[in-house]
């Protein structure tokens, strides 16, 4: 059973917004009691996501889908050029 194109392009944004407000709630805990540190610290990184979210839902919209090559590999080269930031940007934040 296929989904409905519309669909995926709604997954795809339901999860933009997700990373989005977990982001938020993760600054907020920043700095609160050490049980909060791993979730705040996880937040951070999620927030990498969003990015990539963007590019994703930019590229194949309105249907959602890859279709094409093209697409594919632009997808490919934003999400490995996004991750290397991201992990980029942590390890500097750990040196600090």
């Amino acid at each position: 059973a296929r989904q409905p194109s519309s669909r995926r392009l709604g997954i795809l944004m339901m999860a933009f917004a997700l990373v989005d407000i977990v982001g938020t709630a993760g600054n907020s805990w920043y700095g609160e009691a050490i049980g909060f540190r791993f979730l705040a610290t996880a937040a951070i990184l999620i927030t990498f996501l969003q990015p990539a979210l963007l590019v994703h839902m930019v590229l194949t919209y309105p249907t959602g889908r890859v279709d094409d090559r093209t697409t594919r590999t632009a997808l490919r080269i934003a999400w490995y050029v996004i991750g290397a930031n991201a992990i980029a940007s942590t390890s500097r934040s750990v040196r600090d």
